[in-house]
């Protein structure tokens, strides 16, 4: 059917005979069988030109891709951001990359270049989401080095085939810092954070403003001697309410759960509201955060909100809302997408907590090599595999030429 069409359009656009009064018809045979001739070869050529241009327009629409046997790798290197700056680590990839494949352990896995070395930064990374990509990589074995942080595992554990080991390189730089300073009656009570390859806890250390520790005291800082200036934390009660259609139990006990690990983690009061009469009590005290999942929204003294609105093509969890301080729950709550889309880590960023949530989500607990480990699947393991090739940006290159070739012929011809 498609290919009617050219012919079609061809058919129609002819040039029409015209009628030449000659003199003489001696040599008119000839000639009219050379150019009856050649017009058939021009209008078959553009014939041929016009269907290749509706099959090119098909084939377009159909996205093709071109597939190519590739030979598997028998060992792949693979490096998270974290374990960059390590000299030693470098000094063994130089030595191995001649050999094997050596890549970044992020997304897109990025080849590693020893010259030009991306930052060290992994913020946002999930190395079981990045194993799991890894599946159907063409490699017998991959060798992953990283620091193996406790807060970069989110989820499940993956079930895939690829066959990797995980080499954890144990956190060297310095593990305890303060974080904050509570003021007191007679001075401060420092909040240390300690951060160990097995757990990270808060301690509390209080000093007298006379101290000799204390260097300065400014209004929103503390400096003290050897350390970088210490913001000076208000610890108040910050008080949640959550306002819901009774459909939303299950949210209600998840949220409730988080914050309440959230208040036990960081040393911070919280006070969980399930407000029923919405209006009366609502008016009555200010809350901090107000988490409404309900259809109508009611505003009370509020510092940051969090609404419902069911989004099936989100892939988050949360979204920004109309405002700086609005944001909006995108799905339904599971036991899944709380674990693998960290809903304590949103609400960190969300509740007004005294210590700010960058050094709370400084977390340099580690995982030993086998927690890291994947469930393995039965893999055939081919010694090939197939690889594709997107073909898209040519067959663009030659429809552009075949029309371009089609209008000079047809301009030519006055076809």
């Amino acid at each position: 059917m498609a290919l009617a069409v050219p012919l079609a359009i061809h058919l129609l656009h002819r040039g029409k005979a015209k009628t030449v009064k000659v003199g003489s018809v001696k040599f008119l045979k000839r000639d009219e069988n050379n150019r009856n001739r050649n017009v058939r070869l021009n209008e078959l050529f553009l014939l041929l030109l016009r269907s290749l241009m509706v099959v090119l327009v098909v084939l377009l629409i159909c996205g093709p891709e071109f597939k190519r046997i590739t030979k598997r790798e028998a060992l792949s290197y693979f490096v998270a951001p974290e374990v960059l700056k390590d000299k030693a680590l470098g000094v063994f990839l130089d030595s191995v990359a001649s050999e094997h494949p050596v890549k970044l352990f992020t997304h897109g896995f990025p080849q590693w270049d020893a010259d030009n070395l991306p930052d060290s930064s992994s913020d946002g990374l999930d190395y079981w989401q990045l194993a799991r990509a890894l599946d159907g990589y063409p490699s017998d074995s991959v060798v992953i080095f990283t620091k193996g942080y406790v807060s970069r595992v989110k989820g499940n554990r993956p079930k895939i085939a690829a066959n990797i080991r995980w080499v954890v390189l144990e956190e060297k730089e310095s593990n305890e810092r303060y974080v904050g300073a509570v003021e007191s009656q007679v001075g401060f009570n420092l909040v240390k954070q300690h951060m160990t390859r097995e757990r990270t806890w808060f301690q509390i250390r209080p000093i007298s403003r006379k101290d000799a520790i204390v260097q300065t005291i400014k209004k929103d800082s503390l400096q003290l001697k050897g350390h970088s200036p210490i913001p000076i934390i208000n610890k108040d009660t910050i008080k949640v309410a959550f306002t819901a259609h009774s459909d939303f139990e299950t949210e209600q006990d998840f949220f409730s759960s988080a914050i309440k690990a959230i208040s036990s983690y960081t040393g911070q009061p919280i006070r969980f509201d399930v407000v029923t009469d919405a209006n009366n009590k609502m008016g009555q005290m200010a809350y901090d955060v107000h988490i409404h999942l309900g259809e109508k929204m009611v505003l009370g003294n509020t510092v940051n909100t969090i609404t419902f609105e069911l989004d099936s093509l989100q892939n988050k969890l949360f979204q920004q809302g109309r405002t700086a301080n609005h944001w909006i729950l995108n799905k339904r709550l599971t036991m899944g997408n709380v674990l693998k889309q960290d809903l304590v880590g949103h609400l960190l960023e969300i509740l007004p907590l005294a210590i700010s949530s960058q050094n709370l989500k400084t977390d340099k607990r580690q995982l030993a090599e086998a927690e890291l480990q994947v469930s393995r699947v039965k893999d055939l393991k081919p010694t090939k595999t197939m690889q594709r090739a997107d073909i898209t940006p040519w067959l663009w290159l030659v429809l552009l030429v075949v029309i371009l070739l089609e209008r000079i012929i047809a301009k030519l011809r006055k076809q």
